[in-house]
């Protein structure tokens, strides 16, 4: 057997970035902040500690055809680590990941910014001089997992040649699942193919690492929160720094570092038995009394009210109180509000529109419409591009649809 040769690398490990995810400007715009932050970081430790190469794990935009002007962002963003001679290696997830095979990650690619693994193929090996990276490209409705079995024949064909094997995966595994998100299909890591110095995971958006068996498993988690739930309960992104040194017994330390560009004040009214004036009064007393300069307001209001409709809480005086005080954003979750004039009730346990659609799909569709379903949602969420006519636009969602559906010839007949 030949003899390990002592290496030392270092890396930056960072996952579902969703460049583009959030409507609200103001976050969208933390969003972005948060990619460029961590760029900073990545290339401050460069100049400081050294750092061989980054990994981003699925993920980097929110949609595979994001806009211009993200793209233009994250293409900015990336040149600055090429300018430093920082290589970067990116894999895609489930929502940059097209089945036409149309993504902006081949564009940026095709630019030099950065080495796709997985543009040709969804698992597949990299080899560099010092690195073997082994990739599992994530997919919508966790089509990925239908690949592990590749992934394992693909694994036992790397041969032992002394070189660091990292593994990308963006995927569920089962050990890291929490209650909320039972309903999610995943994959234990035992089946996970073995020999790897590092698995690099994406997916998941709260940071966790575990060793299992002999396996060191790290999701990075999102750099920032996709969403007003993940927003409530992560408050802000985060990365890892990861070294790794053949010759020390523990060769893998890993430094989770911490995106926190601006604080939270969270309210969570309980509307049950009140009325609605006394709801606004009450949100207003509270708001009055804290300090929101540069902080993000999310405000949830909860519970049946006695009197008055959701629809009547007094958003504009809260955005007013919110300005007076420099605030930064205010995000609002009124789902759980409802009034005894007017009920309806549905048996859904996330709260953001995307989780909401995957969950009703999941629990209602079977395997071949689950996946037709989750496809459309992908082909028609969907913005029109600068420039673009109406029709031009119309008529490239209905392309988009009918390639997506196998349904191509049938498009080229009637056109």
């Amino acid at each position: 057997m030949i003899s390990q040769i002592k290496m030392r690398i270092r890396f930056a490990h960072a996952a579902d970035c969703h460049l583009g995810g959030w409507r609200e400007e103001k976050i969208n715009r933390l969003n972005l902040d948060s990619f460029k932050h961590f760029i900073d970081k990545c290339i401050e430790e460069k100049e400081k500690n050294n750092l061989d190469f980054v990994i981003i794990v699925g993920d980097l935009f929110d949609v595979a055809l994001p806009s211009i002007d993200i793209l233009k962002f994250a293409a900015e963003q990336l040149k600055r680590l090429k300018d430093k001679n920082i290589t970067c290696y990116i894999s895609a997830g489930s929502h940059d990941f097209s089945v036409s095979g149309k993504t902006m990650l081949s564009v940026l690619s095709n630019a030099g910014l950065f080495h796709f693994l997985g543009e040709k193929e969804s698992v597949g090996v990299t080899e560099t001089e010092n690195c073997i990276f082994l990739h599992l490209t994530g997919k919508k409705s966790s089509l990925e997992l239908n690949e592990i079995e590749k992934l394992n024949e693909i694994a036992l064909k790397i041969k032992d040649n002394n070189k660091i094997k990292i593994a990308l995966l963006h995927t569920t595994i089962e050990e890291f699942l929490n209650d909320k998100a039972e309903f999610m299909d995943s994959i234990k890591a035992e089946l996970l193919p073995p020999g790897f110095d590092y698995y690099a995971a994406g997916h998941l958006h709260n940071k966790q690492i575990k060793k299992i068996g002999e396996k060191i498993i790290s999701y990075s988690g999102a750099l920032f929160p996709d969403n007003f739930e993940e927003l409530e309960k992560l408050r802000h992104g985060w990365f890892n720094f990861v070294e790794i040194d053949t010759e020390k017994a523990d060769k893998v330390k890993i430094e989770e570092i911490p995106v926190k560009l601006a604080d939270i004040i969270f309210l969570d009214i309980n509307a049950e038995n009140k009325n609605i004036e006394g709801i606004n009064k009450e949100i207003e007393e509270k708001l009055k009394k804290e300090d929101l300069k540069e902080k993000i307001l999310m405000l949830k209001i909860s519970g049946e009210l006695e009197k008055g409709n959701p629809s009547e809480v007094d958003f504009k005086n809260i955005k007013n109180i919110l300005e007076e005080k420099e605030g930064l954003a205010l995000l609002r979750n009124i789902s759980k509000l409802t009034t005894k004039d007017f009920e309806i009730k549905v048996d859904i346990k996330s709260e953001n529109v995307e989780d909401i659609e995957k969950e009703l799909i999941e629990k209602h569709f079977e395997n071949e419409e689950r996946e037709i379903s989750l496809l459309l949602i992908e082909c028609f969420d969907k913005e029109k591009e600068e420039g673009e006519l109406n029709r031009d636009f119309e008529e490239r969602l209905l392309k988009e649809v009918m390639e997506n559906l196998n349904l191509k010839s049938i498009w080229e007949d009637v056109n």
